[in-house]
């Protein structure tokens, strides 16, 4: 087994947006094997994966923070 640690960014901080996702926690894999592209497959996050990323995002786009 191998794991990646991967960079995230949020591109959108709007709640609904994130709260009314259906793929934004489903990772598209492209691999190469012996330089040969492969098939594109889909890796969803499982449940506690996606809390962590949309509290994730939540803390990136400041939802908690009150304006002063």
């Amino acid at each position: 087994m191998r794991s990646v640690e991967l960079d995230v960014v949020p591109t959108r901080c709007d709640p609904h947006a994130v709260v009314e996702d259906k793929r934004g926690t489903v990772f598209g894999v492209h691999a190469r094997v012996d330089r040969v592209a492969q098939h594109v497959f889909y890796l969803p996050a499982p449940d506690a994966l996606r809390a962590e990323l949309r509290a994730f995002v939540g803390e990136h786009c400041a939802w908690g923070a009150t304006a002063g």
